[in-house]
């Protein structure tokens, strides 16, 4: 059962179908159930499932059944509220720290009425995803953030009961429900004064699409909802009805961190389905991150599966966090896909305009795919400089990494790579990397490089790089300003391991 809830966790729903018992907890069958109106035409009827054209009903929240758009879930009904274990905890400058939320129940309006919460203040409601639950540390993390940065009502939604891991199309089914429950507490507050254009749901993985639902269920009438990462096994290709998208809410903006194909490790959704779509380090793998077979052998090495499983899936909400209160930027470039980004072609805002990831993007009218790249771990936040490396005509090709150390009025970059980790480099080639700087360094005045040769494979050394490449010169546009620079290597040779400093180009040496 462990093995089949991490394959339907890593998208292998359509290889192995986990599928328990039928257990029943004042609830009710039915063969008919009212189909809701989607967006798309089913599929074309195959031989006929048991399990299939059924329903199942639960007091004040309805029934929820499993035709076609929701079939999504293996055709899975979704579990009790009381099963699923949902609470809405309230927090506020009040009541600020860890273990002093407040329950708010959504069939008891007077868990809201002696509360702390306030309706002319703005609510900011965080739902989890898959193996994750009330007590999730990023969950606490975000509400601190939220509450240092503003007076609002923060309300966590936890569901870990319904959110396991080792069954992940029962935990897709619960999220109807799970949504069902925060659409009928928001009800509840808006007798208190709340009003749905303050609303902001931030959901991650399922919790996206969680909070996509509770969108669908208003009419799209909340403010905003951002979806960090949203879940991609069992949603891929399903109609909107299902899937967050842009017509949940006025604004919906959509982090993506590990979009990538099942085999390459991958949890989330790569498609667009936001106003806005912020691709973060190209939206698939983070930099730093053992994704794909690589982070399954760590997990039979006894490495932890949220932890293993989770890194890309799990930068969505990082990078938001910090987006909170940081001063630097995220500054996110539109472009038509993460090649062309990271060849330096799209470090400029063009007729769409630039945004910003995370909490800010709201105050920006930029709409599309926008791209980003972040350092590989905390603080993720850096600033984008295009680095145009030209390669010199003399020495052999070879195989490694060229870094450069940036230096300006304003502060030192430190090396950063400026290629990819042991890229080909042939003698006479020019190759252009988007580099992340931690600080914006201003005017640059200053340019270091230096070459590592690629060290070979471990048991042989088979393919190593050789000792020495030769560059000509190095250009670097600034992505916050689109001022230019251009260097020239005098000597040219780059010895394997040596830091050397370029010159400025000038009237008087001009390259």
């Amino acid at each position: 059962m462990f093995l089949c809830g991490l394959l339907q966790f890593s998208v292998l729903a359509g290889f192995a179908s986990c599928i328990p018992s039928a257990e029943s907890a004042d609830i009710i069958f039915h063969e008919d159930a009212v189909i809701e109106e989607a967006d798309a035409k089913p599929p074309k009827p195959t031989a006929p499932d048991p399990r299939a054209n059924k329903s199942i009903c639960y007091k004040d929240l309805g029934c929820f059944d499993n035709f076609y758009p929701f079939s999504n879930a293996d055709l899975d009904l979704p579990d009790s509220p009381e099963k699923i274990g949902i609470s809405l905890t309230l927090y506020t400058r009040k009541n600020l720290k860890n273990g002093t939320g407040q329950l708010l129940q959504y069939n008891n309006k007077d868990t809201i009425k002696h509360s702390n919460f306030d309706g002319r203040k703005p609510t900011k409601i965080e739902i989890h995803g898959l193996a994750n639950d009330l007590n999730t540390e990023w969950l606490h993390e975000l509400k601190d953030e939220l509450l240092k940065k503003g007076d609002f009502n923060v309300i966590i939604v936890g569901w870990g009961n319904g959110a396991r891991v080792e069954d992940y199309s029962k935990a897709v089914a619960n999220t109807r429900v799970v949504a069902t429950v925060v659409h009928r507490t928001i009800g509840s507050l808006l007798t208190f004064g709340a009003k749905l254009d303050k609303m902001h749901l931030i959901g991650h993985s399922l919790g996206a699409h969680t909070s996509g639902y509770v969108g669908h269920l208003f009419k799209g009438a909340l403010q905003r909802i951002t979806g960090l990462d949203p879940a991609g096994p069992d949603y891929d290709h399903s109609p909107i009805l299902v899937v967050l998208d842009h017509t949940d809410a006025k604004f919906v903006d959509i982090i993506h961190s590990n979009a990538a194909p099942f085999l390459s490790g991958g949890a989330g959704l790569f498609n667009m389905s936001g106003h806005v779509d912020f691709y973060l380090n190209g939206g698939k793998h983070q930099p730093g991150c053992k994704d794909g077979f690589s982070g399954i052998s760590e997990l039979f090495n006894g490495h932890d599966i949220k932890q293993t499983l989770a890194c890309s899936h799990g930068r969505s909400h990082i990078s938001f966090i910090e987006s909170v209160n940081t001063r630097c930027p995220f500054t996110a470039y539109p472009c038509s896909d993460y090649d062309t980004f990271e060849a330096g072609k799209c470090l400029n805002c063009g007729r769409t305009g630039c945004s910003v990831l995370g909490y800010y993007s709201d105050q920006y009218h930029a709409r599309g795919k926008m791209f980003l790249n972040t350092s590989p771990k905390s603080p993720l936040c850096g600033y984008h400089y295009s680095v145009t490396i030209k390669g010199a005509q003399v020495n052999e090709d070879t195989t490694g990494t060229i870094s450069i150390r940036l230096q300006g009025k304003w502060g030192d970059s430190g090396f950063v790579a400026a290629t990819q980790e042991d890229q080909p480099l042939k003698k006479g080639d020019t190759f252009s990397h988007i580099l992340v700087s931690p600080i914006e360094v201003g005017d640059v005045d200053s340019l270091t490089i230096k070459y590592e040769k690629y060290p070979g494979t471990l048991l042989f050394g088979f393919g190593k790089g050789e000792d020495k490449y030769a560059v000509d010169s190095v250009e670097v546009i600034a992505g916050e300003n689109g001022d230019t620079f251009k260097f020239c290597l005098v000597n040219k040779e780059l010895t394997h391991g040596t830091e050397v400093k370029a010159v400025k180009s000038s009237a008087q040496l001009h390259c």
